[in-house]
């Protein structure tokens, strides 16, 4: 027998906790060790088998005639049980699981230009049980409202719906999901998360995800296509399309910069490095003469201005030194910003010290 010790350090990474991971090799010394251990040919040695007892000797009578064996006893009398204490309750019928509670789909303000989205809505059952086979690497062209099998054991999954849209994800067990189309999603001038103005929709619907479960496990991209005629005649390019995902409040599209890609071979916008994919997804453009980042220049003038559109939703404006402003108006609006440096300490309140020798000075227009 040869023994092997093994020594693990289990550690989890994921978004916002790789700074709890201590940094000191010594705070890891509480370890546990785990042996393993194996014949020399693989398998253990079979055990051998129990012997046999031997029969009971049997001695012979002193005249050499058989020994006589008395009869057994007879059995005792049994009396027997009444008919009516021999009812037995039926078992217990196990209670049937109930299905996955169905989630409304979410509602925006008839004020941005949404509405009610349809009445019904869809549970999406669970998926099939461990035993079965993973569901196939690429499904597609799907439709809305199907049923979509995940693989698990991080088998890959690639799924295509009619119109391009994609999640291409991996799973550690077996899921299950659906895509449903949002005729009235939030406007697209509600945007969240990237620098810059003249957000606009791109698509006329949006795509809602859901999942069997609260899948926060997975290694998943989602993307959306795009018509390069389509979005050169709203003077978008391709490099300033954009996957928004509706923010939790249902107030404005959020981006991430750092998540996105722009695939031209394929015209297609993604969201990389998504552990989950449930929510609503939804094309965006921004029409700038400028790629990239777009941060404002402090000053005066229409050029400068941020344009704020009317609604129940959320915009953001970032300049150049990273000062961002959320905003929400009910009408249509342009700001301007201006920075002037402190001329005394009277300008601000007693009591009030500045962080900074600057003065932010804001003027909104009204359109």
């Amino acid at each position: 027998m040869r023994k092997f010790k093994l020594r693990i350090l289990f550690i989890l990474l994921s978004n916002g906790l790789a700074e709890s991971i201590p940094q000191d090799p010594q705070k890891f010394g509480n370890l546990p060790y785990f042996t393993l251990a194996r014949s020399a040919v693989g398998q253990p040695s079979p055990a051998p088998p129990a012997p046999a007892l031997p029969p009971p000797a049997i001695s012979p009578s002193s005249n050499g005639s058989p020994i006589s064996v008395p009869p057994p006893a007879p059995p005792a009398a049994v009396t027997p049980i009444p008919p009516a204490q021999l009812s037995v309750p039926p078992p217990a019928v196990p209670a049937a699981s109930s299905p996955l509670p169905a989630v409304p789909l979410p509602q925006t303000s008839a004020a941005s230009g949404a509405g009610q989205l349809p009445p019904q809505p869809v549970a999406v059952p669970p998926p099939p049980g461990l035993g079965t086979p993973a569901a196939p690497s690429n499904v597609g062209p799907a439709s809305f409202g199907q049923i979509l099998q995940i693989a698990g054991n991080m088998a890959r999954t690639d799924i295509t719906l009619k119109d391009g849209f994609g999640i291409d994800l991996l799973s550690p067990k077996n899921r299950s999901m659906i895509v449903l189309q949002n005729n009235k999603p939030l406007s697209g001038n509600f945007v969240t998360g990237a620098s810059g103005s003249g957000f606009m929709a791109l698509s006329p619907y949006s795509y809602v995800v859901r999942t069997s479960d609260l899948a926060n496990d997975l290694i998943a991209k989602v993307e959306l296509p795009f018509n390069r005629e389509a979005i050169a005649n709203a003077g978008v390019k391709s490099a300033d399309t954009f996957v928004g995902k509706l923010a939790p409040d249902g107030k404005s599209w959020q981006v991430v910069e750092d998540q996105r890609n722009v695939h031209n071979q394929e015209d297609k916008t993604r969201i990389e490095k998504m552990t989950s994919i449930a929510g609503e997804y939804m094309l965006l453009g921004r029409k700038n003469v400028d790629d990239g980042n777009i941060f404002i220049q402090y000053g005066s003038g229409e050029e400068l201005a941020v344009s704020i559109a009317g609604g129940q939703g959320v915009q953001q404006a970032e300049y150049i030194d990273g000062l961002r402003l959320t905003i929400e108006s009910a009408g249509k609006m342009s700001i301007n910003a201006d920075v002037k440096a402190l001329s005394g300490p009277n300008v601000l309140p007693k009591g009030v010290m500045s962080l900074s020798m600057l003065l932010v000075m804001l003027v909104l227009l009204d359109r």
